[in-house]
């Protein structure tokens, strides 16, 4: 296992850092297409506001759909957390 000690680990791992927000946020478009227009994603962020667990499941016959990292999933405000 690697740690991150040098100055250019830091700068790499910040990178990383960043693509994995940035993954987080694609796989939230493309399940919620046209984002805060999506009435899906606005009744599940209406009920998150209100402090309320919402529920997803994902289903598929296709194993690459089902392969993403779901748990990754994030909203642009940080919302959508996958339960343990």
């Amino acid at each position: 296992m690697s740690s991150f000690r040098g100055a250019g680990d830091r700068a790499r791992a910040r990178a990383l850092e960043q693509r994995l927000a940035d993954w987080c946020l694609a796989l939230w478009q493309a399940l919620f297409p046209g984002a805060d227009r999506n009435a899906v994603y606005a009744g599940i962020r209406d009920r998150l506001d209100q402090g309320q667990r919402i529920p997803l499941e994902l289903v598929s016959d296709v194993p690459a759909f089902l392969m993403r990292p779901w748990e990754m999933l994030r909203d642009r405000a940080g919302r959508l957390r996958c339960a343990a």
